[in-house]
């Protein structure tokens, strides 16, 4: 019974740590594609590039270092709360971002664009 309590504290700090690396990946992820936006935008005349989707990724990425970092690293009990605290802004700022992303993306597709920068017009 004792090896399988260990066995299991083991995995959910896996699984915890596992969470830490998806939101670390999603950072370097919107960071690229705030990158990749932007060289993009430099291209062209037309500099309203809009990065709703990276800005997304940074902040979902955001939410879910400081969901579980905070806790593995033993961090104080008012350095938890605080953090918890960023967490719940930082959710609803991408809940923000989503819902802004989605209502720019539906008004494109009602002008009949292919998509949200108008790159199907004829």
């Amino acid at each position: 019974m004792i090896a399988l309590s260990i066995r299991g504290d083991a995995m959910l700090s896996f699984m915890d740590w596992s969470i830490v690396a998806m939101g670390c990946a999603s950072v370097l992820t919107g960071l690229g594609a705030r990158w990749s936006a932007r060289a993009e935008a430099q291209e062209r005349e037309d500099r309203t590039a809009r990065l709703h989707w990276s800005r997304l990724a940074l902040l979902m990425g955001a939410v879910l270092i400081l969901a579980k970092a905070p806790q593995l690293l033993d961090a104080p009990y008012l350095a938890v709360e605080i953090a918890d605290a960023v967490d719940l802004g930082l959710s609803i700022a991408a809940l923000a971002f989503a819902l802004r992303g989605a209502r720019y993306v539906r008004a494109g597709s009602r002008r009949g664009l292919s998509g949200p920068h108008g790159a199907g017009r004829d």
